[in-house]
């Protein structure tokens, strides 16, 4: 592990950093260095705040505070836009203004009555270490519990021992300690360390906004930042946002580095552009995709997204209840939405032991559903050879859990086989009353508005696997009609469905003997234990 202060520990907690990282030497813009900000959010550019044109330059004109960003899901941060059109500068010391002491600067962080606060960076002073080294203590200790690597003299002694206020900057709101971040400086580009924000105020945009500012500085000097982080550890996707891509990895921890030129900001630019919603997560997955090979493979792979192709088409993967599967071009892409069916199910038969998943695709459900059921069997089918191919090579392999993530580890208990052939037709004759699970993500969009639909979607998945027919119901209507003579007496039969279809689909199952709910979605039905 590189240079003084690294250690084992990693990063953790939501920006909770422990690694090997000044924000800057040599020539630079003298006094602050201001990222400007756009109106949805966005850097859109680097001036001098003291410039008499700057708006932060002007008491009676404060600089408008940043938006902020609200997580709603594992890979989706949303940005609200900030009311008026001023533009929103976030500010931050240059290594030249150090003396000086603080300086404010605006975000939307809201404090307890839902108010904007201020944060300001200052230059750390000896007599911050024993606030910082109990904030450390206090963040890292969840991760390091996790990992069997929590020690209560060891965890406050490593940063005693590293500390270095001529490299550490003191994060404050509204003149209280929240955090610290450093940038220690090292041949090959400065290692980012020390980086943590005090837990009661994580997930409001401030260790983003932080981040932010610092790569601002590094990228104006051209250099390149590295930083190292748990295995796990929720920080992985805080630094992946920010351009930061992964070099190497052991059990515990996991080195990455951005490189400068505004690579990350180009490549959001283009992404935006093109219509992606979630740009920033796009870019990092597509930056973490071309790996270290060569800038024509990153444009490549780039060139294929703006053109329209679905994003797990372009890196061969689609994340799945914690699990990265494969997905080949022509293959449907398993959909967030369907982790519900996932998890209902696994609930409900904990101790499955034979399972089929119906019209599989990539294999996703079946995958998942063995991630958390110990199953004996594991049949999948699909009449497509393309996905048949696909589902073949994610169930014949041992099953990794996406790092990224806390997902629990994957059982791989039993055998896997996928069948092809037409829905129960591919299926061997000796499951007949037998199967405890029944997964079918049926296609269930009516055929009348396949046209409506995303262009990623109608133009690169095949049209069997969106085309549920008249009302969206052909396709799960076939799969309950046959359901009863497969499932063992109070098996299960699972299928999503949209929220209008489902009470219809649930009267047909109810209709062919089953006792059937719905949940939100997802239609379930138990073949009754006696019939």
């Amino acid at each position: 592990m590189p240079g003084a202060g690294a250690g084992v520990e990693g990063v953790v907690g939501a920006v909770g950093v422990e690694v090997p990282g000044v924000l800057g030497s040599g020539p630079g813009l003298d006094g602050m260095v201001c990222a400007e900000i756009d109106d949805v959010g966005r850097p859109s550019g680097v001036s001098d705040c003291r410039s008499p044109e700057h708006p932060a330059s002007h008491p009676a004109s404060p600089a408008a505070r940043a938006t902020a960003k609200q997580p709603v899901g594992a890979r989706i941060r949303q940005r609200a836009r900030h009311a008026g059109s001023r533009s929103r500068f976030r500010c931050m010391p240059s290594e030249y203004d150090r003396p000086d002491g603080r300086i404010a600067a605006m975000m939307g962080i809201m404090d307890a009555g839902g108010q904007p606060s201020q944060w300001a960076l200052r230059p750390a002073q000896p007599d911050d270490l024993d606030a910082i080294v109990e904030l450390r203590a206090t963040v890292m200790r969840p991760d390091l519990e996790r990992l069997g690597r929590f020690d209560e003299t060891r965890v406050r002694q490593r940063l005693r021992d590293s500390f270095a206020p001529e490299h550490t900057w003191v994060i404050e709101v509204e003149d209280d300690f929240v955090g610290c971040i450093a940038l220690r400086p090292e041949d090959g580009g400065p290692w980012l360390e020390h980086f943590y924000v005090d837990p009661r105020i994580q997930g409001r945009g401030l260790g983003s906004a932080v981040l932010e500012s610092v790569l601002a500085r590094t990228d104006a000097d051209g250099r390149r930042v590295r930083v190292n982080v748990l295995q796990g550890s929720d920080a992985r996707r805080l630094y992946e946002r920010h351009g930061f891509v992964e070099q190497s990895q052991d059990p515990i921890d996991i080195w990455m580095a951005r490189e400068p030129g505004g690579t990350m900001s180009d490549l959001v630019a283009r992404l935006r552009a093109a219509g992606c919603v979630y740009a920033e997560e796009e870019a990092a997955i597509l930056l973490e995709a071309a790996g270290g090979a060569a800038a024509g493979d990153l444009e490549a792979l780039v060139a294929r997204r703006v053109a329209g192709e679905p994003l797990e088409h372009v890196v061969g993967w689609a994340e799945f209840c914690g699990l990265r599967v494969g997905v080949a071009d022509g293959v449907f892409v398993p959909r967030r939405r369907t982790e519900q069916l996932v998890e209902l199910a696994a609930a409900s038969a904990p101790e499955a032991k034979v399972v089929v998943d119906l019209c599989c695709g990539s294999g996703a459900l079946g995958m998942a559903f063995r991630a958390r059921v110990p199953v004996d069997e594991l049949h999948a089918a699909d009449v497509d050879p393309v996905a048949v191919a696909c589902a073949r090579r994610n169930l014949g392999l041992e099953m990794v859990p996406d790092t990224r993530s806390s997902a629990r580890s994957s059982a791989t208990v039993g055998a896997a086989q996928v069948h092809q052939g037409d829905l129960f037709e591919a299926l061997p004759g000796e499951l007949r009353g037998r199967v405890d699970v029944l997964l079918a993500n049926t296609p269930y969009v009516p055929s009348d508005e396949i046209d409506f639909l995303p262009g990623e979607a109608r133009d690169h998945e095949p049209r069997v696997t969106l085309d549920g027919g008249k009302d969206g119901l052909d396709v799960a209507r076939r799969v309950v009609d046959g359901a009863g003579e497969w499932l063992a007496p109070g098996g299960w039969v699972f299928i999503e469905a949209s929220d209008h279809q489902a009470a219809k689909l649930r009267a047909h199952m109810v209709g062919c003997g089953l006792r059937a709910v719905v949940d939100e979605s997802v239609v379930a039905g138990q073949r009754p234990e006696e019939r």
